[in-house]
């Protein structure tokens, strides 16, 4: 049965041999398949099968039918020229993203997530769960598509997906950065193989995988308007308190410089229990020796400073005429303003459908034609 969609793929095989890449290059331009590119992979390791290369067969853009075809020509090449795969070899498979919104980018995540542990039992037990640097498990990652949609007001962009979702990290069994770099999806949860059949097989779920995921045409965006009461407001002090009273009066004589307008306030502070030379040095920065003359000055410009030779200790009596205690009762009995009532505030929400479209059952095997589905069955069985 054909590819009922023309969405393009592409595929990587990654594979082991003791054959240079000249000579796989000249195979493949014999065949009339030069498009086809051979790279190095540093994470292949052939030397660990008793081969000496290691290669990455890269396609061009495929569709359809005709894609399928030439994926088989160049597959029964590699295998006539006796390369192979060994645990470090994988399979990618690059479906296109042409018409993918961010929604449709989001579904995939979270579908693949659902459904990974149904597609590891098609794999073997090192590309499993977490088991594989190369290709990490979507389940770690798929909560974050579903709070993307619903926090970006609504309608995220495709990059808001890719940033929030893997953060610039490929190594995932869904890649969505491939988005960026090829406009692709590359699927990376399969082993190495040059098996036509399982390649053709993966090559035909990968594609329907991601058409049956669009949800981009289904979802719908709706604003809500609502009215929140504002928090009730605290009546505010009409006049400010004790210690911003004693600042103000000290602020407003040009004759105080910073550390004495400290020695005030740490005597208006200390109240009727005043404050020794230690603590007076402490609070405003000037030596301890120092204290009885700069008090002294500061007494003759009209601050009433009493020393308390028994304790040892100085009280400020007043500031700039006003006594402490005078100004420590307005602060006590500040008059209070009522707050202005405020209306209710409107606020407005944008919401999605995404989650329902998300949860909606989702059959990862529907819409493969009957030769595919029995294929998987029978891996399936095979892994088991």
């Amino acid at each position: 049965m054909a590819l009922t969609t023309n969405r393009t793929f592409g595929i990587e095989i990654e594979c082991v041999g003791n054959v240079y890449g000249d000579a796989v290059y000249t195979a493949l331009r014999s065949a009339d398949c030069s498009h086809w590119e051979i790279k190095g992979d540093g994470s292949l390791r052939p030397e660990n099968s008793g081969h000496y290369c290691g290669h990455e067969i890269v396609s061009p853009v495929l569709s359809g039918e005709a894609g399928i075809a030439e994926v088989v020509k160049v597959v029964g090449i590699l295998t006539n020229l006796g390369l192979t795969v060994n645990a470090s070899c994988g399979f990618h498979v690059h479906v296109g993203a042409d018409g993918l919104e961010a929604a449709d980018l989001a579904n995939l995540v979270v579908q693949y997530a659902k459904a990974e542990p149904e597609i590891d039992r098609l794999m073997p037990r090192a590309r499993r769960g977490n088991n594989n640097h190369y290709c990490g498990t979507m389940s770690t990652v798929s909560e974050a598509a579903r709070l993307i949609m619903r926090d970006r007001r609504g309608s995220p962009s495709t990059r808001d997906i890719i940033s929030g979702v893997t953060r610039g990290e490929r190594y995932f069994k869904l890649n969505l950065d491939a988005y960026l770099r090829h406009g692709t999806v590359e699927f990376r949860h399969h082993s190495g193989t040059v098996d036509a059949r399982k390649i053709v097989s993966w090559i035909r779920f990968c594609v329907n995988f991601v058409e049956r995921c669009k949800v981009s045409d289904r979802l719908t965006v709706q604003t809500e308007t609502r009215y929140v009461a504002p928090a009730p407001a605290q009546a505010a002090p009409q006049s400010r308190d004790f210690t911003a009273r004693v600042l103000d009066l000290a602020r407003s004589s040009v004759r105080y410089n910073t550390r004495q307008r400290q020695l005030l306030v740490g005597m208006a502070l200390a109240g009727v229990s005043g404050m020794t030379d230690r603590a007076l040095a402490e609070v405003s920065g000037y030596a301890e020796a120092s204290l009885p003359a700069i008090l002294s000055g500061m007494r003759r410009t009209g601050m009433e400073i009493r020393r308390d030779r028994r304790r040892g200790t100085y009280r400020l009596v007043t500031i700039n005429g006003r006594w402490l205690g005078d100004l420590r009762e307005e602060a006590r009995n500040v008059p209070t303003v009522a707050p202005p009532v405020q209306p209710p505030r409107e606020v407005r929400e944008t919401r999605n459908n995404f989650d329902s479209l998300a949860n909606e059952p989702f059959d990862i095997f529907a819409g493969l034609e009957p030769e595919t589905l029995s294929y998987f069955v029978e891996r399936r069985a095979e892994m088991a």
